[in-house]
């Protein structure tokens, strides 16, 4: 019988900080071994005081109501964050949000996912008409996850992405609140 992980989401606050190094830092370390999004992107990873900036500007976003964003805890651990950030500063794109998702590697595939997208979706519907995200072409869990949630696929950038010579696709997914 497989035994249920116990985990809290809740909102990101300004006394996350120190968690919130520490995980950055750990997905750092996985970033180098995997090739996910940020690894392929960046050319040099984020300092300290890069990620102090980062998390400082989001909890402005959160007090200005231009974001939603809940992390998820395990062991009083953030293991995970979603956000959704408004679309821009202009009027005509403020209904649309763009949704941004990761899990540290050991906790994925254990529902915590489903359960801080649920969380996030539930309250961007107060705020956005329109939540979408870009992933990965080749990424098939996220976008069975997104599906999941009435994502649905609204376009592909193809080759957006080089590395080493290999191109990736990124798949652009939209859900209507």
């Amino acid at each position: 019988m497989k035994k249920e992980m116990e985990y809290t989401i809740r909102n990101l606050s300004n006394k996350d900080l120190a968690k919130f190094v520490k995980y950055e830092s750990m997905l750092s370390k996985e970033r180098k071994e995997y090739a996910n999004f940020w690894q392929v992107v960046e050319k040099t990873l984020l300092s300290e005081e890069d990620l102090h900036r980062w998390f400082q500007n989001l909890r402005k976003s959160i007090l200005n109501g231009d974001t939603v964003a809940r992390v998820v805890e395990v062991n009083m651990e953030i293991v995970g964050l979603c956000t959704i950030i408004r679309h821009g500063k202009w009027q005509e794109t403020s209904h649309v949000g763009e949704l941004g998702i990761e899990i540290l590697s050991s906790y994925r595939h254990k529902g915590l996912g489903s359960a801080l997208l649920a969380e996030v979706i539930k309250e961007g519907k107060r705020r956005f008409e329109i939540i979408e995200c870009n992933v990965f072409s080749i990424n098939k869990h996220a976008i069975k996850l997104y599906r999941k949630f009435g994502f649905k696929k609204c376009g592909t950038w193809p080759k957006h992405i080089k590395k080493n010579g290999k191109y990736i696709d990124i798949t652009l997914m939209c859900l209507e609140v």
